[in-house]
């Protein structure tokens, strides 16, 4: 049926080459995907994140955009050993509160919350005072 100079063989041969080679490139994405979820203090930080925009979303915090506010509350609730650092868009633009970075070891991640102006979508990053 294959009528080449290279035979069966070489198709074989070929097959078990991109075998392999697909075979470890789903093993090395995996385990880059294993090593970020298995870090603690990333777990930590994505739960602390979660449930601070959690708390303001429901207490209406978000509503007006007044940074200074939205400030004061997470002084309030986000644990005093942590920072916190957003920015949330808007239709109509988009506004930025917090603390300054001064850690390598954070968290960033975005969530969908609510506003005056409607749905807003708010980056953050957070991490452990030094």
């Amino acid at each position: 049926m294959f009528n080449s100079k290279f035979g069966k063989g070489f198709i074989y041969s070929l097959d078990a080459v991109v075998a392999i080679i697909l075979v470890t490139a789903v093993i090395a994405a995996f385990s880059l995907s294993i090593e970020n979820r298995l870090n603690p203090n990333s777990i930590i930080l994505k739960k602390i994140s979660a449930d601070l925009i959690n708390v303001l979303n429901e207490k209406g915090s978000f509503q007006n955009l007044d940074t200074q506010y939205i400030d004061s509350e997470i002084k309030n609730v986000l644990p005093k050993n942590y920072k916190f650092e957003y920015e949330i868009t808007t239709k109509n633009g988009a506004v930025s509160g917090g603390d300054s970075k001064d850690n390598e070891d954070f968290y960033s991640g975005f969530a969908v919350i609510y506003t005056n102006e409607g749905f807003g979508v708010m980056r953050y990053t957070t991490w452990q005072k030094e």
